[in-house]
């Protein structure tokens, strides 16, 4: 999953973001409907579902840490509504997974931006 947001300028491009990242769990949990999550990866020691899971909550956290510090535009209510339908599937499908995802991709996030304003004190 894609966690470069800088180049939304608009709220129409952070709608179009958080709709890919729909699409990512809206998958996660047909799969996990179908019974898809059973085998696990030898090297990630996740299944299928998992990645699916904790690669979009990672994206969500990394967009909401930067949507909370005003580092994008303002969303619309339509994107609102978005972020609460992702937070939901994300839960449903694998609630442990997600919780975690979201955490680790707010804390990459700031640890960019501490990266970024110690890179320009020079």
């Amino acid at each position: 999953m894609n966690t470069t947001i800088d180049y939304l300028k608009t709220p129409l491009d952070m709608l179009r973001y958080l709709c890919m990242l729909e699409s990512e769990l809206m998958s996660a949990r047909a799969f996990h409907r179908l019974g898809f999550d059973v085998e696990r990866d030898p090297a990630s020691g996740m299944t299928l579902v998992e990645v699916a899971v904790h690669s979009a909550g990672f994206a969500f956290g990394y967009f909401l840490f930067a949507l909370q510090r005003n580092g994008l535009p303002s969303l619309s209510e339509t994107g609102k509504g978005v972020m609460n339908a992702l937070d939901k599937i994300g839960k449903e499908v694998n609630a442990s997974v997600w919780e975690r995802a979201v955490n680790e991709g707010k804390r990459d996030r700031e640890s960019d931006e501490v990266i970024a304003a110690f890179k320009t004190e020079y």
